[in-house]
């Protein structure tokens, strides 16, 4: 097979062709860790490892298995030293290439995974990084370039520690403040990077540093980098919570609580505009970015809102009322009002939409469980509101609602009426409204 693909004139027939090692993607698995790569695939990818699209690549980096990492860290260090102007600069390097043979010393069998570990608790590569980014300017030179390049190879390799974090959301935080479209992108892919590793992104500091640059860089003038963050944002918050899920599996630990902090400060964002531990400029379409982003977590992972109780309490206590309460709004003003528009009702709708419909079996428990259900029949209640065009509130105008309006409210209905075991689920909502708890019900049993 490698003859075939070194020789064109040789045609590789189905029965020789090589088959691929990858794990093939699916949607209903968003995060699945890919092979580590070769040490010929490393050698031309971009730093860290991940997708050179700004925002994307959704995907795990594992670090390479054996004498990978330490060699491409290596070689990006001796690029640094040749670019440095100063001698104390080339001193950093070769203090920080003497960290990388303790590193690999220290290694069990060279193993990446170990070596990346050993950097974690050392600053020698990472000062030279930051050392190479410490001189700003408009346009960054090839200096700036490079230590972003190894900023991003050690963020996907997770090499950084949660103690060595701080001066790393300094560079981006620089980077975010300068009008170029090229540190911006690189910043995204280094955030998005690391916000794939428990290292950082279930740390409370870094996590929400890391947030905060996002949004900020959503409010910037130039549309693909704001489209780029947009989306840097929706997975990394999905990608923290599907960590945080695996983490409480392995070690029972407090890995639950930054998500639940996170979803927190999202509702509080959609509710005031402002937040606990992100503070950002607000920019047009920035409410209704944090909404998107809060519906695609739940539609990632809707178990963990009923499984965990601290997501519990967030579904119940603040991303359920808030629905109701803008959906009571919309259906008071009839769509009329500029702050209740088609793309803020939209988005309002969807989100009702997967609250509806990602917890049919919500009103089966108690306490906030119980709660999180009540507040899902005034949901299901309004909506009906909305696309029933004759249910106009007292006090106003019999006028027609916007088509629009009816048609998002009809969508929702239709996409929760389609639903598995919808009929048991209203039922269910009928007797929580008139009786309190409702018994099991089976759908074959169900009116």
């Amino acid at each position: 097979a490698g003859a075939a693909v070194q020789t064109p004139e040789v045609a590789v027939t189905p029965q020789t062709a090589p088959t691929s090692t990858a794990t093939p993607a699916t949607a209903a698995t968003p995060y699945t860790p890919v092979v580590p790569p070769t040490p010929a695939s490393l050698a031309g990818a971009t730093p860290g490892g991940v997708s050179a699209t700004p925002g994307g690549g959704n995907v795990r980096v594992v670090p390479a298995t054996r004498g990978v990492l330490a060699k491409l860290l290596a070689k990006e260090l001796d690029e640094i030293a040749a670019a440095a102007r100063t001698s104390k600069m080339r001193q950093q390097v070769a203090g920080a290439k003497a960290a990388l043979e303790e590193a690999k010393a220290a290694a069990a069998g060279g193993d990446d995974r170990d070596v990346a570990a050993f950097l974690r608790g050392r600053a020698e590569v990472q000062r030279v990084a930051l050392l190479a980014c410490a001189k700003k300017k408009s346009k960054p030179d090839r200096l700036f370039v490079l230590g972003m390049g190894l900023i991003q190879r050690m963020a996907g390799t997770d090499c950084i520690g949660p103690d060595l974090y701080p001066g790393v959301g300094l560079v981006l935080r620089g980077c975010v403040e300068g009008p170029d479209e090229g540190m911006h992108l690189r910043t995204l892919q280094v955030i998005n990077a690391a916000m794939h590793h428990k290292t950082l992104a279930l740390v409370h500091q870094p996590c929400f540093d890391m947030i905060e640059t996002l949004l900020n860089l959503n409010g910037v003038k130039n549309t693909i980098v704001a489209s780029a963050a947009s989306a840097a944002l929706r997975h990394s918050v999905g990608s923290i919570l599907d960590l945080a899920v695996e983490r409480r599996a392995e070690a029972g630990d407090d890995g639950i609580a930054i998500a639940a902090d996170v979803m927190s400060e999202l509702a509080s964002l959609c509710e005031t505009g402002k937040g606990q531990y992100v503070s950002f400029t607000l920019f047009p379409g920035a409410v209704t970015l944090v909404i998107d982003t809060i519906g695609d977590a739940l539609r990632s992972n809707p178990s963990a809102f009923l499984r965990h109780t601290l997501l519990v309490d967030i579904l119940a206590a603040s991303l359920l009322p808030f629905a109701v309460s803008r959906l009571q709004a919309a259906v008071w003003t009839g769509g009329k009002r500029k702050e209740q528009g088609y793309v803020r009702c939209s988005r309002v709708l969807k989100l009702a939409s997967t609250l509806l419909s990602c917890f049919p079996n919500a009103g089966g428990g108690r306490g906030q469980l119980a709660e999180a259900y009540a507040q899902q029949s005034n949901l299901l209640f309004l909506v009906a509101l909305m696309a029933d065009n004759k249910a106009i509130p007292p006090g106003k105008d019999v006028a027609e609602k916007p088509i629009w309006y009816l048609q998002l409210a009809l969508e929702c209905l239709m996409h929760y009426s389609s639903q598995q075991g919808f009929v048991s689920q209203l039922c269910q909502l009928f007797q929580v409204c008139h009786a309190g708890d409702p018994p099991p019900l089976d759908e074959t049993t169900a009116p």
